[in-house]
């Protein structure tokens, strides 16, 4: 199965997702990880930042919340999938 899509995302696996829940339900809070999450995205990528409220503003207030979870649950898949990617790599490459 291909690492990465046609433009450089890397391709979510089910075993990252059910790592992640199984992690994130019996050890740590979901909650707390999207904080950290959401803290690195705007110290590490402000432009992204900027782009995901621009186009959250478009929708009722009371969708903010919901929206802006959305992104950063997203994004923490995203970069788990890429530690796991290069984690393999690195145990492919000692072989």
């Amino acid at each position: 199965m291909a690492k990465e899509t046609s433009k450089g995302l890397p391709v979510v696996e089910a075993s990252t997702v059910g790592a992640m829940w199984q992690n994130y339900t019996t050890r740590e809070s979901w909650g707390s990880h999207l904080e950290e999450v959401k803290q690195r995205l705007l110290d590490e990528n402000p432009e992204l930042v900027g782009f995901v409220e621009s186009q959250v503003g478009k929708f009722p207030s009371e969708l903010h919340t919901p929206m802006f979870e959305m992104v950063i649950g997203a994004v923490a898949v995203f970069e788990s999938q890429a530690e796991a990617n290069r984690l393999s790599s690195q145990f492919d490459a000692k072989q």
